[in-house]
């Protein structure tokens, strides 16, 4: 099940405006990647406060 959510999420990830944030989904989740939810949380969060700082901030509350 895991690995179908990542690839629903690569695959609806190409609709994005968003280049650094597409790079970051298929970085971490794209088929060759190896997955670690602390690497891809912390390069989601670092994109996010770039891209999007309001609602990095947000997220970065709520990850353990």
């Amino acid at each position: 099940m895991q690995q179908t959510a990542q690839e629903t999420l690569c695959k609806t990830t190409s609709i994005m405006q968003n280049e650094k944030l597409l790079h970051v989904i298929h970085t971490n989740l794209g088929p060759q990647a190896k997955f670690s939810f602390e690497s891809f949380s912390k390069d989601l969060i670092n994109c996010l406060k770039k891209e999007f700082p309001q609602r990095a901030e947000e997220l970065r509350y709520t990850i353990p």
